[in-house]
């Protein structure tokens, strides 16, 4: 209930002031239309408190209330902009932090498939993952030292991912690193974008620092949880990675020792992937070149040269103008 003793209505509202009276009456006829579920009526008396006191205990109380009839209705929307003024229009409300627990409840509804309604309520609108990544982002704004901080900052990652869209992904997880170091949520970050840099690695869209990129990740997780449940997949996709580096120095090294006959850049890419991956099959292969180059044995014709010939490269390295 919302009644009251004492002198507190006359610090509310002024001294034998009868409006006094009428707020109370407003609150506890609201909560009775909330709790019949007449969510209409109920925000008519919640708009009358939060439009007509808006400096009384009562206002955020009432945009609060009003923000619950809507996610009882499943408009989030609506939710999610009544919760939002209740505390950046009252952000010394008793409740702030419910609230804000509020919040993020409706951005994950979001994130996890709920869709926006159209037309007050009446038809369900499309499904809007990247309109949830607005309410994290309002999260963080107005409590940047929450524990929901760092969660959006996950959750606007795995949207990302979901969307395709690893650049978003890889920002939100360290903005979660960066700013909060002492989060436990960082051993995810560190994992996911080392994930995120090594898928990039083998989609068509392969940039060569991408690997890099993984490599480092994986061991800076490997350095700073040595007991995180995911220091076997660092290792192991280290090695994979370093791996498929090291074939990419030694198939640079055969076009060069095959195609351009320079024996001189074909070594310096068959030592680089060697270094790079030293005990790996690849290596061996690269060993084997190298020591073919040294003895000068043969070289093998160019791929294709079968049926095309070796298009008039010369057989003397020395003597290749390239």
């Amino acid at each position: 209930g919302w009644r009251t003793e004492g002198g507190i209505l006359e610090l509310l509202f002024g001294e034998k002031n009868p409006l006094a009276v009428d707020a109370i009456e407003f609150m506890d006829l609201a909560k009775k239309a909330q709790q019949d579920g007449n969510f209409r009526k109920a925000r008519s008396f919640y708009k009358t408190i939060y439009r007509q006191y808006p400096n009384s205990l009562f206002a955020p109380e009432a945009f609060y209330q009003t923000a619950q009839t809507y996610l009882n209705e499943k408009r989030i929307g609506k939710a999610f902009e009544f919760y939002k003024k209740t505390i950046s229009r009252y952000a010394d409300y008793e409740k702030f932090d419910l609230v804000l627990s509020k919040k993020f409840e409706v951005a994950e509804l979001l994130k996890n498939g709920a869709r926006l309604r159209l037309f007050w309520g009446i038809l369900p609108g499309f499904k809007s993952p990247k309109k949830a990544i607005e309410y994290y982002e309002d999260i963080i704004k107005i409590a940047p030292f929450s524990e929901y901080a760092p969660l959006s900052l996950l959750s606007i990652a795995e949207i990302a991912q979901e969307s395709n869209d690893p650049e978003i992904a890889i920002s939100a997880l360290n903005r979660l690193i960066n700013n909060y170091p002492k989060s436990n949520l960082g051993s995810k970050a560190y994992i996911k974008i080392a994930r995120i840099y090594k898928n990039l690695v083998i989609s068509s869209d392969y940039d060569p620092s991408s690997s890099q990129k993984s490599i480092e990740y994986y061991e800076d997780y490997r350095l700073q949880f040595p007991d995180g449940s995911y220091v076997l997949e660092a290792e192991e996709s280290i090695q994979a990675t370093k791996e498929l580096q090291s074939q990419s120095r030694f198939d640079m090294g055969e076009y060069y020792y095959l195609i351009k006959r320079d024996d001189k850049a074909a070594t310096i890419l068959f030592n680089q992937a060697i270094t790079i991956a030293p005990n790996s099959p690849i290596a061996l292969k690269a060993e084997e070149r190298i020591q073919k180059i040294r003895n000068k044995n043969p070289r093998p014709d160019a791929p294709g040269s079968l049926f095309l010939g070796n298009f008039g490269l010369p057989r003397d390295p020395n003597k290749d103008p390239s």
